[in-house]
């Protein structure tokens, strides 16, 4: 599944960072970024 992203105001792009820079953001949403082929393909 692909999305396209024109705008940095994106709902998305908004999410990513908030879940990127904030653990209590992470821990309400119950979400987390992985970043990485390693990473991804650890988490798989």
């Amino acid at each position: 599944m692909h999305k396209s992203i024109s705008s940095v105001q994106n709902s998305l792009i908004k999410q990513f960072i908030q879940l990127s820079e904030k653990s209590r953001e992470r821990k309400k949403q119950g979400l987390f970024i992985i970043e990485g082929q390693r990473e991804i393909s650890l988490a798989l």
